[in-house]
């Protein structure tokens, strides 16, 4: 007797749900922190120093240090921008060196700067003067004319499309809704467009700077990730 073989069927494997990336944005390409494979950890020891004597660039996004972050234990190569994100979005007040928790800090420009440190700064509980504004829920002190033209709207609920909503005016008029919960209103009765509710509910970033997306785009980014 001959036995036949008889294909296995098998169900066509599902391609997995992709996590989301960080809550960080994406990060520019930094030639000192790329290493290659083989490099030995003399080599790494060697490029994470470097790193850290870096006075002109955020250790975190590379960006220049127009505007830097003052810490009680002196690591000050963050941008403003950077220390936000972990301090409003994942409440870390840790120094991402030492690891050091800080309930407060300085966002100074860096051509202004009038100290070398934090500790020579006179902060009389919140207050440091009538040139710097404190954001109590994150412990930081920024230069005013900065906090309105860059953290203020990065904080906020804007219509990244139109640019003429605005969720946290639209909330205070409303007194029911949320400022979120309007914009994504907005967003879908004016525009057909949405937020990605899983990016907003896990605070992969601030509102203000996520992806808009369409309908069928949604699917794709829900199923995918993004790409």
């Amino acid at each position: 007797l001959h036995s036949h073989s008889k294909a296995i069927l098998r169900p066509p494997l599902r391609r997995p749900l992709i996590a989301h990336r960080s809550a960080f944005s994406p990060i520019p390409s930094n030639p000192l922190i790329h290493t290659t494979p083989t490099a030995n950890m003399t080599e790494i020891s060697s490029l994470v120093a470097s790193q850290d004597n870096d006075d002109h660039h955020c250790l975190i996004c590379y960006n220049e240090l127009d505007f830097k972050t003052l810490l009680p234990c002196n690591h000050n190569s963050f941008c403003p921008v950077c220390v936000l994100r972990m301090r409003h979005l994942h409440n870390d007040k840790k120094c991402p060196i030492c690891k050091q928790e800080h309930e407060q800090v300085i966002c100074e420009e860096t051509s202004k700067q009038e100290h070398e440190s934090f500790s020579e700064y006179p902060i009389w509980g919140n207050e440091l003067g009538e040139e710097y504004i404190y954001r109590e829920t994150v412990g930081m002190f920024f230069r005013t004319e900065y906090y309105h033209r860059e953290i203020q709207p990065l904080l906020s609920y804007p219509c990244m499309y139109c640019k003429e909503f605005d969720g946290v005016t639209a909330a205070a008029a409303d007194g029911k809704k949320t400022a979120q919960r309007l914009l994504q209103d907005h967003l879908r009765t004016k525009h057909r467009l949405q937020l990605c509710q899983l990016c907003v509910d896990h605070q992969r970033d601030f509102v203000s700077q996520l992806p808009l997306f369409t309908p069928t785009q949604i699917q794709v980014h829900l199923k995918q990730g993004d790409k």
